[in-house]
């Protein structure tokens, strides 16, 4: 934690190659044995240290020693001959024991006990490192399947933009090619029925019929719209040769063709 740069928001990769970790599951899970582990190690210090100041104290208590006090300036015997009991005695050496030291002994009441502050500080830093970089790794996750989601919703909408253009160009070419099929095939179903057969008997017909009024008149003689004058001519044996009855023809079958449309 202390080789992380500051301020902590880092990329992923710098993290995982600074605490030498493969992938982030493993990163999460050294991450999630570092918190327990700072919950229960230092609690457990702590204690230690309250122990060691308890039997510190213990050992202060057992090997104090008494200072005696200084000898008076008169003359005095050193050793005097008391005629206390043996208890007042005991009493007596207790107390000045008490008031000779001067120094105060640690209270062992554990609900006296002080915990050291930068004891304290340090575990709440180490939680909060290790949640904030717990929280800096899950954003980092989330942010990175979020671009890989939207990346593939982009490449699905082009190709469904290219299919559906493709698909515009075949329904077009289909149409086309439908339309003209339908057309042939109503042409040719119709040349095929027996009423265009019925339609063309009846302009063959037509034209025979015609054909014959014309010859009838020319042979008597009377002057006919469209014919050259060779066709009325004296002689009553000449007939009409093949371009004259191709241009009688004709115009038979213009004339009926104005009748074919109107209907």
């Amino acid at each position: 934690m202390k080789d992380l740069p500051v301020p902590l928001h880092v990329r992923e990769e710098d993290i995982l190659r600074i605490l030498n970790i493969p992938d982030v599951k493993h990163l999460l899970f050294e991450v999630r044995y570092l918190t327990k582990y700072i919950e229960e190690e230092i609690p457990f210090k702590v204690r230690l240290s309250i122990q060691a100041g308890r039997s510190e104290a213990k050992m202060l208590k057992k090997s104090s020693k008494v200072h005696e006090p200084p000898a008076p300036s008169s003359k005095v015997p050193s050793k005097q001959k008391s005629d206390d009991p043996p208890a007042l005695l005991k009493k007596k050496k207790l107390e000045g024991i008490s008031t000779s030291t001067g120094q105060v002994l640690p209270d062992p009441s554990p609900s006296k006990l002080h915990v050291p502050r930068d004891v304290l500080k340090h575990r709440c830093l180490g939680r909060r490192k290790a949640d904030d970089l717990i929280k800096l790794v899950e954003a980092q996750a989330t942010i990175t399947q979020l671009l890989k989601d939207q990346k593939v919703s982009g490449e699905k909408v082009v190709v469904l933009e290219a299919e559906k253009k493709k698909s515009r160009t075949l329904i077009i070419e289909k149409d086309a090619a439908l339309f003209g099929l339908e057309s042939s095939r109503v042409n040719e179903d119709f040349k095929n029925s027996t009423e265009f057969k019925t339609i063309i008997q009846d302009h063959l017909q037509e034209a025979w019929d015609h054909i014959y009024d014309v010859e009838v008149k020319r042979k008597a003689g009377v002057k006919i719209d469209g014919l050259t004058t060779s066709h009325t001519s004296e002689d009553p044996s000449s007939d009409l040769d093949g371009a004259e009855i191709e241009s009688v023809l004709r115009q038979a079958f213009s004339s009926d063709d104005e009748s074919i449309d109107v209907e």
